[in-house]
């Protein structure tokens, strides 16, 4: 028996639990980041892929996915150092950046990650605790369902 989940974590999350100051109907969800070439957008999901490689030097390259895709995210090392704390704990990030398209490949600079304020949020767990997809939180949401 495996339990699944009725809605996308980041949508319970932005009609439920949001707990930033940015209104969830300014951010862009990732299926209209492609229209939006060279704007600064706001954008929300849950953390899938963080990747520094050897040869990227100091960028973190990150995706994050929303209910409608997937966001690709490019970090300076001045943005790491700044937003360090919450890149290694949060499991979801809301942040603000400049949308590139580069030859068709679409990613997002990031220029500021947004911090949560947890008195708002109803969740008992909003840090990443253990592996970035451990969704304990949202117990109450699923439906169990056999194979």
């Amino acid at each position: 028996m495996e339990t699944t989940l009725k809605q996308h974590p980041a949508s319970v999350l932005r009609e439920e639990g949001w707990s930033y100051s940015m209104a969830s109907h300014q951010l862009t969800m990732a299926c209209n980041v492609v229209h939006q070439s060279n704007r600064l957008v706001h954008v929300f999901g849950i953390i899938q892929v963080i990747q520094s490689p050897p040869t990227a030097k100091g960028l973190l390259f990150i995706t994050l996915e929303d209910e409608t895709g997937f966001l690709n995210l490019v970090v300076k090392p001045n943005i790491y150092q700044r937003h360090k704390d919450l890149f290694q704990t949060q499991w979801g990030l809301l942040i603000s950046g400049r949308v590139q398209n580069q030859s068709g490949s679409v990613s997002i600079q990031v220029q500021y990650v947004h911090r949560p304020e947890q008195r708002k949020s109803q969740f008992k767990v909003f840090r990443r605790r253990g592996h970035p997809r451990d969704l304990k939180q949202f117990e109450g949401y699923g439906e169990s369902i056999s194979r």
